[in-house]
């Protein structure tokens, strides 16, 4: 009797992963077999087969369990070509029963709720436990937390726990991923995501303060701008050049106010700009910067002209006048006070902030006055003051007597002494001048001695022999002239 030949298994196909626990096995029938054999088993001995069925016929290729199906696990089985007392076994098989499905993926990345300023996004996720492996993916990504469809985008046969994905706009997403097992068993969705793409920059902020073109004279300031939009932080630079060159004077890239407060280390020209940043990290455009003149440096006091230190002056309305000062910061302006107390303690005349170089008094009583100027530039720093006093004196000074000769002294000196009284006034040094004629009417004077600092006079000339006549007046250190002293006449002979 001649030995069948073996039969060919075809499915379930060697390895394969089943979700169905009652699966149809296939297979080619041996040749000359008179009836099959199927085994199948948990352990490849077959030791205790937990299918063997001998009812199999000749040309029975095919055969399903009908009852309870086989719990989930590794099966090997075979058939055997039987003819007579002969039989040919095929080979052995094996194949997974897998009715359980995947556990949940863990998502990764992006984390949920995150908020980015890139379209291109890698999509990660942990790899759940799971026997029938390997494990496909399927992802979902819509804009609607339900996932209505249709999906923004959708891909069910993802192969590993990577995915790539470069959205065409902003917005906010949702994405979620599941997995399906080698024996076709889909798992539970996880939990979505969420997603906010945003690559929109904030508009440039518009700077407020310091204005641009501030000149001040405070090192210490205080930037202060609009916001664009909430949540935004700032980057600040400031700088000594327009182009903001770097190395800058001072940058701050994480200012979380919309002021931001700086102390300079010196005076100068400075510049400022601020950009925002939002939170998705997309940096705004630079505000157009604003210039910052720093000037801390007071102007000189100014050189005072007149009246001089400690003058007299005879006009009780007088117009004092000083020079101008040189300063970074113009326009200069001054500032003159008049008192009549050495420290102004209060002060009586005011010209107030003035870009003239003079300042007219109203009418000044007499006596000693006190004046100062000091300089104010454009910055607002205020220079010291310069000092002087004057006097104010509008009285004649006494006048002189006459004392000898004595009235009508004839003397045989042709060169005479002449002497008179000191005359007295408030304005110091006194001066005289000395009248000498030959008629008393003084009509035709034919000696004049002016300024003389002395209360005396000696004739260096000879006098002719005739009767003359003589008189003094005063005039002292403000410009105040006398009357003149009472006519003496002499006679020289």
């Amino acid at each position: 009797m001649s030995i069948p030949t073996a039969p060919t298994l075809l499915s379930p196909f060697n390895g394969e992963n089943e979700n169905d626990n009652t699966p149809t096995f296939t297979w080619i029938c041996g040749e000359n077999a008179e009836n099959h054999r199927l085994l199948v088993d948990n352990e490849n001995t077959f030791a205790s087969p937990v299918i063997d069925n001998v009812m199999l016929g000749a040309s029975d290729n095919t055969w399903t369990k009908l009852d309870n199906g086989y719990a989930d696990g590794t099966y090997y089985w075979k058939i055997i070509a039987i003819k007579g007392e002969n039989y040919n076994s095929s080979s052995v098989w094996t194949f997974n029963v897998d009715t359980l499905p995947p556990n949940k993926p863990t998502l990764i990345s992006p984390e949920n709720n995150k908020l980015d300023n890139s379209l291109s996004q890698t999509f990660k996720w942990t790899q759940p436990p799971e026997n029938s492996l390997p494990l496909t993916y399927h992802i979902q990504i819509d804009n609607e937390a339900s996932f209505t469809l249709p999906h923004v985008h959708e891909n069910s046969a993802v192969t590993d726990n990577t995915y790539p994905y470069t959205f065409s706009t902003d917005g906010t997403y949702y994405w979620r991923i599941r997995a399906r097992d080698n024996a076709g068993n889909p798992g539970a969705w996880a939990d979505n995501f969420k997603l906010t793409l945003d690559i929109t920059p904030p508009t440039a902020p518009t700077l407020a303060l310091p204005e641009n073109n501030k000149l001040d004279n405070i090192l210490s300031q205080t930037f202060t701008w609009t916001e664009p939009e909430a949540g935004v932080t700032y980057h600040i630079q400031i700088d000594n050049e327009a182009s903001f060159a770097s190395p800058y004077v001072h940058e701050n890239l994480a200012v979380t106010d919309n002021f931001y407060p700086h102390t300079f280390s010196a005076d100068g020209i400075y510049y400022w700009r601020v950009r925002a940043k939002d939170a998705a990290n997309n940096w705004g455009p630079w505000a157009d910067n604003f210039k910052l003149t720093l000037d801390t440096t007071p102007p000189d006091a100014p050189p005072l002209v007149w009246p001089a230190d400690g003058e007299n002056i005879n006009d009780n309305i007088l117009t004092v006048d000083w020079n101008a000062v040189p300063d970074a910061s113009t326009p200069v302006l001054y500032r003159c006070y008049v008192d009549n107390d050495a420290n102004f303690l209060s002060v009586d005349h005011d010209s107030g902030w003035t870009a003239a170089t003079e300042y007219t008094t109203p009418e000044l009583a007499e006596g000693v006055w006190y004046w100062r100027v000091q300089a104010k530039d454009n910055a607002g720093n205020v220079g010291d003051n310069s000092s002087r006093s004057f006097r104010v004196d509008v009285t004649k000074p006494t006048t002189p007597s006459n004392v000898s000769p004595v009235n009508g002294e004839n003397t045989n000196d042709n060169t005479p002494l002449l002497d008179w009284s000191d005359s007295t006034d408030v304005s110091l040094p006194i001066t005289y001048n000395l009248y000498v004629d030959n008629d008393s009417n003084f009509s035709s004077v034919d000696y004049t001695q002016i300024g003389l600092t002395s209360s005396q006079y000696q004739f260096t000339s000879e006098l002719a022999e005739k009767v003359w006549y003589w008189r003094v007046q005063a005039r002292d250190n403000a410009g105040n002239v006398g009357d003149n002293s009472a006519s003496r006449s002499f006679r020289v002979d």
